[in-house]
């Protein structure tokens, strides 16, 4: 979660508030599906490839 902190804090003005709306509404997208399916996986492994995910993609 650092790497993202660090890499929104590269971001100025209206970037910045596009990147966190769009990371808002992915995790809580995740989170909606992941209960809405009966919890597939255990939140760790939730937390890892939600990690993997914003790590490879900012």
């Amino acid at each position: 979660m650092a790497f993202v902190i660090e890499e929104l804090t590269k971001d100025v003005g209206d970037k910045q508030e596009i990147t966190l709306q769009f990371l808002g509404a992915a995790i809580v997208g995740i989170v909606e599906w992941w209960f809405t399916n009966g919890k597939p996986y255990p939140p760790q492994v939730m937390a890892e490839q939600v990690g993997n995910l914003l790590e490879t993609n900012l």
